[in-house]
C-alpha cells in the first residue's frame, strides 16, 4: 500500500495461518485490471496461494475464504465464486461479503484466507426447514462456522431448534460455549432495528451475539444475516467478558486456552471516525493487558468502518491502528461498509491473539 503499514502478508502460528486482505495491487500499489471483478479475483488467487507457498501450506490447506467484493449482478458473482471453487479445491467455506465500494479507484475486491495444516476432511452442513443454515469446517485447534438465517421481516422458527445446532456441533465435540470470535452482517435496509429484531433475540439465545450494535450493514435486495464465527476446540469453555468504558466503548473479550479474542466498537456519536479508533484501540489495549498480552500477541485484526472510498478515510483510522503495532505485525484486514446496526458507531475492530 502506499502507506506505511506494520502488518504481515500472512501469519502462521503453529497449524494454523491468517491472510492479511488479499488485494490485487501491483508493486508500485497500482491497481491491476481496474473494474474487471474476474480478472482481479485470478490475481487475489495467485497472491494467496503464494503467500501460503512461503509458509509452507498448500491450498489444500484453506479452510475459509472471506470474499469482499463489489456487486455486479448474479451472473459474475455466480462466475467468482466458481473461480475460487475450482482454484482452491478442498472445498473451503466461501463467504461473499458485498461491499458499495472499496477504498481504491478501480478496485472491486478483497479477500482474506484462513487456514490450517491440520486441516481435517469434515465439513458438516445441517438446515433447519430451508431457513436457517449452519456449516463447520475443522481447521484442528480451531472450527471456522457460518450462519445464515433471514433477515428483515422475516423471523427465523418461534421454538428455539436445538437439534438443528446439536447436529451441527456433534460431529467436532463442541458447542456454542467455545466461540471465541464473531462478525455478523445484516443484509438488506432494516438493520438499523437488528438489536430489537427477532433474529437478534435468537442469536443471542444461541450464545452466538454478544453486540448486537457491531453488526455491519450490506446493501442488498437481499434480506438476510450472516454470521462468521470461529470456535476453539478443547476442554472447558469459553470465559466471556462484555465491558463498557467511560468513553462509551462496547468491548467483547474471550479467551479459551491459548486465544483471546477482543472485539470493540465506540457508540460516542460526538466523536469522530478517527477519535472512536483511538478510544477503540485504547480499550482493546487495556483487555489485551488485563489478559497478560500484548499488541505482539496479534495474530489477525479485522476492522469494518463507515467511510467514502476515499483512501484517506482508511488511512486516518489506519494510522491509528498501526501505531500500536511493530513490524512484522499481525494479517490485517480493513473495509469502508455502509453501515454498523448502532448508528453511533463509526468503526468496529476485532483482534485474535494466539
Amino acid at each position: 500500500m502506499p502507506i506505511a503499514n506494520p502488518y504481515s502478508l500472512l501469519v502462521r502460528d503453529q497449524a494454523l495461518a491468517w491472510s492479511c486482505g488479499q488485494v490485487p495491487l501491483d508493486a508500485a500499489s497500482l491497481v491491476l485490471a481496474p473494474g474487471d471483478l474476474l480478472a482481479q479475483a485470478r490475481k487475489v488467487c495467485d497472491y494467496i496461494v503464494e503467500a501460503l507457498d512461503r509458509a509452507d501450506l498448500g491450498t489444500d490447506s484453506v479452510c475459509k475464504l472471506v470474499i469482499y467484493y463489489v456487486d455486479q449482478g448474479v451472473s459474475l458473482r455466480s462466475r467468482m465464486i466458481d473461480l475460487f471453487r475450482d482454484r482452491f479445491e478442498a472445498a473451503p467455506l466461501l463467504v461473499p461479503v458485498p461491499l458499495p465500494y472499496f477504498y481504491y479507484d478501480g478496485l472491486l475486491i478483497e479477500v482474506d484466507a484462513f487456514a490450517s495444516a491440520e486441516r481435517g476432511r469434515r465439513q458438516k452442513h445441517t438446515s433447519y426447514d430451508g431457513s436457517l443454515t449452519f456449516t463447520l469446517i475443522d481447521g484442528g485447534e480451531l472450527v471456522w462456522a457460518i450462519f445464515t438465517l433471514p433477515g428483515g421481516d422475516m423471523a427465523p422458527p418461534a421454538r428455539k431448534p436445538d437439534p438443528f445446532v446439536a447436529d451441527a456441533f456433534s460431529a467436532f465435540g463442541m458447542g456454542a460455549h467455545d466461540l471465541i470470535g464473531e462478525h455478523w452482517f445484516v443484509f438488506g435496509d432494516k438493520g438499523f432495528g437488528f438489536g430489537e429484531s427477532k433474529a437478534a433475540t435468537y442469536l443471542r439465545a444461541q450464545d452466538f451475539l454478544a453486540d448486537s450494535g457491531a453488526a455491519t450493514l450490506i446493501a442488498s435486495p437481499d434480506a438476510r444475516i450472516m454470521g462468521e464465527l470461529t470456535f476453539v476446540r478443547g476442554a472447558g469453555g469459553v470465559e466471556t467478558f462484555s465491558s463498557m468504558t467511560a468513553s462509551g466503548v462496547h468491548c467483547t473479550t474471550r479467551r479459551k486456552g491459548r486465544f483471546l479474542g477482543v472485539a470493540a466498537r465506540c457508540a460516542d456519536q460526538e466523536a469522530g471516525l478517527v477519535e472512536q479508533t483511538e478510544q477503540i484501540m485504547t480499550a482493546i489495549e487495556g483487555a489485551i493487558g488485563a489478559n497478560g498480552k500484548d499488541f505482539c500477541d496479534v495474530v489477525k485484526s479485522t476492522t469494518y468502518y463507515v467511510g467514502s472510498s476515499a483512501p484517506e478515510e482508511l488511512y486516518d483510522n489506519m494510522k491509528v491502528r498501526n501505531a500500536r503495532y511493530v513490524r512484522p505485525g499481525p494479517a490485517s484486514t480493513g473495509l469502508p461498509v455502509c453501515g454498523l446496526t448502532d448508528p453511533a458507531s463509526q468503526i468496529v475492530v476485532d483482534v485474535l491473539l494466539a
